[in-house]
């Protein structure tokens, strides 16, 4: 791909034939100028100031004075924890409070919490079904290597209970996994984790320490 001021020159999946990507043609999708979270220098400016033209020229083709929602990308990508948790911060800080606000590529469990307690809405990532291809289950007790049961003949059964009345059928297994991100070993807090939770306002205190 190679990007100038106005789009970017791409090849066709379909046919190989050169295409150019403007925003006004491609609000359907997100569009911005992606570059490595660990380089520093004038090509993050860059990437930056492109990215929010091509944004306000999304806004203006569609005809409207907002957006519906705003997606937060860039990170997970080599950082370290303490810059994305002041870049999450950062953005949704800045970003309208009655949007949702959406952090692309994030799914591990701490980032997730992290991230919901600096006021992120949704996310997508890899994680739970590469993880199950590779043969662990997320449930109640945090995973199961379902290798190693099967190995030693110890294969429980997890019943999936949904609620249907009030969460759309959302499996029971769900909920109490995402309690479970609340929880921490005892004196194993992670500082950075510590540093967000105090930005968020949020007491680390509270959280349930594991008993082993």
């Amino acid at each position: 791909m190679t990007r100038f001021s106005i789009a970017s020159l791409c090849q066709s999946p379909v046919d190989g034939k050169p295409m150019l990507l403007t925003p006004e043609e491609s609000i359907q999708i997100q569009v911005d100028d992606v570059v490595k979270t660990t380089i520093t220098g004038p090509r993050i400016e860059e990437a930056m100031y492109r990215t929010l033209r091509w944004i306000d020229r999304c806004i203006a083709a569609n005809l409207a004075s907002y957006c519906d929602s705003y997606a937060i990308g860039g990170l997970a990508g080599g950082e370290d924890k303490d810059s994305f948790w002041r870049v999450v911060a950062q953005c949704t800080a800045a970003l309208p409070e009655d949007k949702p606000r959406y952090v692309m590529g994030v799914g591990y469990p701490l980032d997730v919490v992290v991230c919901s307690a600096l006021g992120a809405d949704m996310y997508d990532c890899v994680f739970p079904t590469r993880t199950a291809r590779f043969g662990t289950a997320l449930v109640p007790e945090l995973s199961k290597d379902l290798h190693k049961s099967i190995v030693e003949g110890r294969f429980p059964e997890y019943v999936c209970t949904r609620f249907f009345t009030c969460t759309g059928g959302l499996p029971l297994t769900y909920f109490f996994f995402s309690l479970s991100l609340l929880q921490f070993p005892k004196g194993d807090i992670p500082e950075w984790v510590c540093n967000a939770m105090e930005v968020a306002g949020v007491d680390i205190s509270t959280c349930i320490p594991i008993i082993n």
